[in-house]
């Protein structure tokens, strides 16, 4: 809790230490994007520490044998964008190409239209798309619903890639926003309350 001046309310921010912290949140068929069902798109707002030469996981559903999706910023320091099949152990997603820059506030958003292509997938961070690099291994037919819980601040509970830093106002919507509506979500630098922003009837994940 920071406190704020006369009149105004707390935050409340989710701080990292980049080794063991995370936040679980059960499974639920809401947060996978199957086969029958793979257009979504995740949002947070996320202060990152900086690098230590490992990939820095904030926002995922990415349990044990269990791989579906993952935002992270990974080894070389780019954000990226992973959907996951784990049946045939590949992937596609996208990255920025250029690297994160530590120490600031970002609004970071990822979206999946279909979710079957690297194409099919954007990354925006402040408002702007950034998403312009293929991210690929081995075979990908799509994700699967499984069980691993979301987590924000790592990986997954048992294989920690954990991120240094701070998350909040992490989202999930059911829809693949489009760019006039991360603008909106974006909100000139100010994060907006996601349940008045116009795809709220969307909103599937506030946390």
């Amino acid at each position: 809790d920071i406190p704020q001046t006369a009149l105004q309310s707390y935050n409340q921010l989710a701080w990292f230490d980049g080794a063991a912290d995370y936040i679980s949140i059960a499974d639920h068929n809401d947060f996978s994007f199957d086969a029958s069902s793979q257009t979504f798109s995740l949002s947070a707002w996320i202060f990152w520490n900086g690098s230590d030469g490992t990939i820095q996981s904030f926002f995922g559903k990415w349990g044990a044998s269990a791989r579906e999706w993952l935002f992270r910023i990974n080894a070389s320091d780019k954000l990226e964008l992973i959907l996951y099949d784990e049946s045939e152990d590949g992937y596609i997603g996208i990255r920025d190409g250029t690297s994160f820059v530590a120490g600031q506030w970002h609004h970071v958003v990822a979206t999946a239209t279909t979710g079957t292509t690297n194409a099919s997938c954007k990354v925006y961070l402040n408002g702007e798309s950034v998403g312009d690099t293929s991210s690929d291994s081995g075979t990908f037919v799509a994700m699967e619903q499984l069980a691993g819980v979301v987590s924000i601040g790592s990986d997954t509970p048992s294989t920690l890639r954990a991120f240094n830093g701070s998350v909040t106002e992490a989202c999930i919507f059911d829809k693949t926003l489009s760019a006039t509506e991360v603008t909106e979500l974006y909100n000139s630098g100010l994060a907006l309350d996601a349940t008045t922003h116009s795809a709220s009837s969307d909103l599937i994940g506030y946390w």
